[in-house]
């Protein structure tokens, strides 16, 4: 009898052990992804280069959902006129890549195109109501070239020609939300950084159902060049007002996850963005790794709202051989179209990638996106 014991005792306190430490023993209970497609998204005509001549790329960032369309934004300017810097496409088109590609209109004005480097949507669960953000990567002490890299704006659907600045400053004429620089920089220390980060990147936002806003955080550090892979949320609240939306200014940092700590990752992972899902009540999170000269890799995970407030590890999602589900593709924004199904965008950067279409192996063009759609199974 004492024996017996003794053996649950140990297998108890393993099975703990995987628990704490993300480690995933089985297989039985997970989430898991199934790419049913990965297409090319025109986002403007080829041959399209800027005033020095230059090949404009489509660098796609962020994707919502917005009643039936989806609006994509492009990280990069784009010049030319009937351009902007983000865009949409038809929900109903997904599954006809040349349809969609017929479909591509301008979205928004104003803040849409004034705010440098868009890297994450998100929108109510019950739609209506959207926020954007840029990067918040860069900033210049002695002058206004960077503030629009600064930005966190919302609007509400049917008005997206009339965007509001939160967290609004105005400087030489440059609109941004660079007054939350410093309550980033001081809720973001940790042991490297104790007194506070100079740098940090933001590249992923949703927004739950209590009306608070989650931004997810890529990278912390000194600067770009000495910065850190991160996988932290920092939780910022609202209300809905007659005057328009107003967020608390005093934001906290509610959740911090080391991906490595789970089974089957090898690479040094970031955030690069999230999606509450109503539906399960969780969070999609991806993460990407991105080494120079190396072919991009993205991992998804699924935070539940339990996992979130007890600060318990997220789920690794499985493909179908039970090993971590990989897009080779540096994905950067997630909208679900239902209630399994995710259209997913992908930021090349400047490379020319090798997609694996139903259709044979394309080399991705300057003037195109990657797109994938995925089903989530649990």
């Amino acid at each position: 009898m004492l024996h017996r014991l003794h053996v649950f005792s140990w297998i108890l306190l393993l099975t703990l052990h995987a628990c704490a430490s993300g480690k995933q023993m089985t297989p039985d209970s997970a989430i898991r992804a199934t790419q049913l497609s990965l297409e090319l998204l025109d986002c403007f005509e080829a041959g399209l280069s800027d005033d020095s001549g230059k090949p404009v790329f489509c660098e796609s960032s962020a994707v919502q959902r917005v009643g039936d369309r989806l609006v994509i934004a492009n990280d990069k300017y784009i010049p030319g006129e009937g351009h902007n810097n983000v865009f949409s496409v038809s929900l109903s088109k997904v599954n006809n890549p040349k349809a969609l590609n017929s479909d591509v209109q301008a979205y928004g004005t104003g803040l849409f195109n004034q705010a440098s480097k868009i890297e994450s949507f998100a929108g109510l669960p019950a739609g209506g109501l959207y926020f954007a953000a840029s990067a918040f990567d860069r900033i210049q002490t002695d002058s206004r070239a960077w503030d629009s890299y600064n930005t966190l704006f919302y609007w509400e659907e049917g008005k997206e020609n009339a965007p509001r600045l939160l967290f609004g400053t105005e400087e030489d004429g440059i609109y941004s939300s660079k007054s939350l620089r410093p309550v980033f920089q001081d809720i973001l220390r940790n042991w490297r950084y104790p007194r506070g980060v100079s740098y940090f990147k933001i590249e992923g936002l949703t927004v739950l159902p209590d009306n608070s806003i989650l931004f997810g955080i890529r990278e912390t550090g000194k600067d770009y060049t000495q910065a850190h892979e991160t996988f932290m949320l920092v939780k910022a609240s609202f209300i809905k007002s007659r005057d328009g939306v107003i967020v608390d200014p005093v934001l906290e940092k509610i959740y911090e996850f080391e991906p490595a700590d789970a089974a089957g990752i090898d690479k040094t992972l970031g955030i690069s963005s999230l999606e509450y899902h109503e539906a399960s009540n969780s969070i999609f999170i991806m993460t990407t790794w991105e080494e120079e000269g190396q072919p991009f890799e993205t991992y998804f995970w699924n935070l539940p709202m339990e996992n979130l407030r007890k600060g318990l590890p997220p789920i690794l999602v499985l493909g179908e051989d039970n090993q971590p589900f990989r897009l080779p593709h540096k994905a950067e924004g997630m909208s679900f179209i239902n209630k399994k199904t995710a259209f997913v965008v992908c930021d090349e950067d400047k490379t020319a990638s090798v997609v694996k279409t139903p259709g044979g192996e394309k080399i991705r063009q300057p003037h195109q996106a990657v797109y994938a759609l995925l089903r989530f199974d649990w």
